[in-house]
């Protein structure tokens, strides 16, 4: 990350705060927003799916769960594996981010020496629990995206990897615009036919 991204990050990090986020999500309520899951089949419209990778701040997604649960918004939710919170956390965590919205495996395979046995046992572990795990996103940008391009998602149970949806906008809180993390208060207003996957990361949010 350059200098003035550094500088910038700083700068805003007032503008990630969950009061913001609740104000998006205000405004896209009168959307069809819609798990990952459903965001293949719905047609409206605009259509907006909202994705969470939990790469570290499982605390912050829990926060950020409830203030959708309180507006009405369902969301996914992709759990990862790699993570610290991952075998310390209890399956009832992971179940109340399925309420009324999805879990999804979080890939990152490339760490894992058998990649193949591991996805199979894991998501064997969660599904066990109650969790009803069909869709799945790559982490970082690696190469854990290769991991499909020999196996079949429905050898493993599931049924879409994130890629695969199709969709003609898509924004992430990774990215950065003129060297400024890209926030839900840039999205423009949705036009007719847009269908928008939105991208947030739990950690880069706060009180």
């Amino acid at each position: 990350m350059n200098l003035l991204r550094r500088i910038n990050k700083i700068r805003d990090w007032d503008k990630f705060t969950l009061k913001r986020y609740g104000d998006f999500l205000d405004r896209i309520s009168k959307y069809n927003v819609v798990t990952c899951d459903m965001f293949r089949w719905v047609e409206d419209e605009v259509v907006i799916t909202i994705r969470h990778d939990i790469d570290r701040d499982l605390h912050r997604a829990i926060a950020m769960k409830e203030l959708e649960l309180s507006k009405g918004i369902h969301s996914s939710w992709f759990v990862l594996h790699s993570a610290s919170y991952y075998q310390m956390t209890p399956a009832r965590i992971y179940l109340y981010l399925q309420v009324g919205g999805e879990v999804g495996f979080h890939n990152d395979l490339q760490r894992v020496k058998n990649p193949e046995s591991f996805l199979i046992s894991e998501l064997y572990r969660l599904r066990s629990t109650g969790l009803e795990i069909i869709g799945t996103s790559a982490h970082g940008p690696g190469h854990n995206r290769d991991f499909w391009k020999t196996h079949d998602l429905e050898g493993f149970g599931l049924e879409y990897e994130i890629d695969t949806l199709e969709f003609n906008k898509y924004y992430a809180d990774h990215h950065f615009i003129d060297n400024h993390r890209w926030h839900p208060d840039m999205m423009p207003k949705p036009q007719p036919g847009d269908r928008i996957q939105i991208l947030i990361h739990p950690q880069w949010w706060h009180d």
